[in-house]
């Protein structure tokens, strides 16, 4: 027995295909009159997931373990017949954008390896929708798709171990090892971390400081080790830990005899550090879940945590109207705003953008801020409608929209008044100051970027885009100017978060080459640029500036680290809002 082969080489192909080479191997057996069983193709991908959200869906599956790759393929019909929308997407997760409200679509997804193609998935379904929840029907901050990459992470990496993001060299965070470590720690002692605040509250005051992190990490893994020995006794504990803190008496905000309103916001003060304790508190309940409370124990939380937006959000309205900014609570931007006279010398050195802030927005308002607004849009996602019974402030009682309201006005500010051009330039030119004013400088101009990138993630995660579609070309004292007007960022036609992430980004990625004293503002332990790159590269995936701030991968970046330099009351992953744990939560899934 023979065996010809003719094979053409028409200038594209350079090999056989799949199906040619399990041909000629089956013509090789047979003329060797030996059977041939071709290799199986992998198995189809199990467990898909589809979330939707504004004009998205997000789908997650298992990984399947001979897989090379996989395809996702859609239809608006049920049971087909589908469309290839990706292939050779190499991670667990994909984001189908651009989509219709309103319109249902239908997914399944095949994995593919050298022997060939998969069947299909079982089908899933999701209909965006306009005010659609991103969070899952238990959690406001994670999505079932979130959820399933975080768990695969904990246990396979990246992120998990030192050294495993590749990207980041043998110094990468080892964030998950970290996590488990402190979860244990925690429930070694689990009313170690129990805190209460002093009232009335005054300076001098102790703060929560940097605790409540190791509680934070033992929510964390409840909700991503699932099948981890400790898992239900991590619940327990971080339970019993919130419980404690919402039930002690000290811990009423809406008493404004023992949390006044008229605070002052610059007196050496615990507010702050509250706000971010507070926020650590709504993080842990969120990966807890609301089924690992009793209907009532979820209610008196409810109640707790909007008593704390309430106080926080007036508080900062009459921070905002003591003169620093008139007028900008209403949308009145037609008042004269702080004088910018002589502050020309005070831009960055080296000509980049301003980043800073205006009048009294400092890193300490924003974090104070965006504590309450992250908890107003969790109590809305929910459809929470908190009781306003027991101590009653006299400042009164803000709604949930009315809030949210709020909170839409400051971010429309921020945009308005904080960014360049003609921003009011303050922090980041502190740069000039000497190295340890100057690092100061940078760190609290960067903390005063992430917080509103945040809140936009906080509006986002219920399908509301409004906070990442502000945009402005206003400046001071109604000076109008746009980011096009500075050399090196033309793509911008207006101010934005978008631009705000993106300008900070490119400071750090050596864009404008801007070091601090000869030190470059990338320090291998400040990752403010990862947290607001990341956070912004998820809802605008094709930025590479962005993305290559978060992954690292631009021009003299440090390799992550695996200690993190605090600075005052903030740390890169455990301080001041502790909005993230390392890069598990934050980098994009690709």
């Amino acid at each position: 027995r023979h065996v010809g082969l003719g094979y053409h080489r028409d200038g594209l192909e350079v090999g056989l295909t799949q199906q040619a080479t399990n041909q000629l191997l089956a013509a090789v057996a047979w003329a060797k009159d030996s059977p041939y069983q071709a290799p199986p193709p992998p198995a189809a991908p199990t467990n898909v997931i589809a979330s939707a959200s504004n004009q998205q869906v997000t789908i997650s599956w298992d990984s399947v373990a001979s897989a090379d790759s996989y395809t996702i393929k859609r239809s608006t019909t049920d049971s087909g017949p589908y469309t290839t929308i990706q292939s050779n997407h190499t991670t667990t997760s994909y984001t189908d954008t651009n989509l219709t409200n309103g319109t249902t679509y239908y997914y399944v997804v095949s994995a593919v390896n050298s022997q060939g193609e998969s069947q299909d998935s079982a089908q899933v379904s999701a209909t965006p929708v306009e005010g659609a929840s991103g969070g899952s029907d238990e959690r406001f901050l994670y999505s079932e798709a979130d959820i399933a990459v975080f768990q695969d992470r904990m246990l396979n990496g990246p992120y998990k171990t030192t050294g495993d993001a590749g990207h980041g060299g043998q110094y990468s965070p080892g964030d998950g090892d970290r996590a488990l470590s402190h979860a244990n720690d925690f429930l070694s002692n689990p009313t170690a971390e129990n805190f209460v605040l002093n009232v009335p509250m005054q300076s001098g005051d102790p703060w929560p400081g940097n605790s409540y992190i190791k509680s934070m990490r033992a929510a964390w893994c409840y909700m991503t080790l699932p099948a981890h020995t400790n898992n239900t006794a991590w619940r327990d504990a971080v339970k019993n830990m919130l419980l404690f803190e919402m039930n002690h008496s000290n811990h009423d905000f809406s008493d404004n005899n023992k949390y006044p309103v008229d605070y002052p916001g610059f007196a050496p003060s615990p507010i702050f550090a509250i706000a971010g304790w507070m926020y650590r508190l709504l993080k842990a309940r969120d990966m807890l879940g609301r089924s690992s409370f009793t209907v009532q124990e979820n209610t008196d939380l409810d109640n707790w945590f909007y008593k704390w937006s309430n106080y926080i959000l007036h508080w900062f309205h009459l921070e905002c109207n003591k003169g620093k900014v008139p007028g900008w609570w209403d949308f009145d931007f037609s008042t004269s705003h702080p004088d910018i006279t002589g502050l020309s010398s005070l831009r960055a050195y080296d000509n980049g953008p301003y980043i800073s802030r205006a009048g009294l927005w400092t890193n300490r308002q924003n974090a104070c801020v965006a504590s309450g607004i992250a908890i107003a849009n969790y109590l809305k996602h929910f459809d929470v409608a908190p009781s306003t019974a027991g101590s009653q402030p006299s400042y009164g009682w803000w709604t949930i929209d009315e809030i949210l309201h709020w909170s839409e006005a400051w971010a429309r500010g921020w945009v308005h008044f904080s960014l360049a051009p003609l921003g009011y330039s303050y922090d980041f030119h502190r740069g000039n100051l000497g190295t340890a004013s100057g690092q100061q400088g940078w760190l609290y101009a960067a903390n005063e970027v992430i917080h509103p990138i945040a809140v936009a993630k906080f509006f986002a995660n219920r399908g509301d885009q409004r906070i990442w579609n502000i945009a402005s070309t206003d400046g001071h004292n109604n000076t109008a100017g746009s980011p096009n007007n500075t050399s090196g960022v033309s793509d911008f036609p207006a101010k934005s978060i978008h631009y705000a992430a993106w300008m900070l980004s490119r400071y750090v990625n050596d864009g404008w080459n801007r070091t601090n004293q000869g030190e470059p503002l990338a320090l291998d332990h400040f990752y403010h640029d990862v947290f607001s790159s990341a956070i912004t590269s998820r809802q605008y995936p094709g930025d590479s500036l962005l993305y290559s701030a978060w992954s690292r991968s631009g021009n003299n970046f440090p390799a992550y680290t695996q200690s993190v330099q605090s600075q005052g009351s903030f740390s890169g992953r455990d301080g001041e809002m502790a909005t993230y744990i390392g890069l598990i939560e934050v980098a994009p899934y690709s």
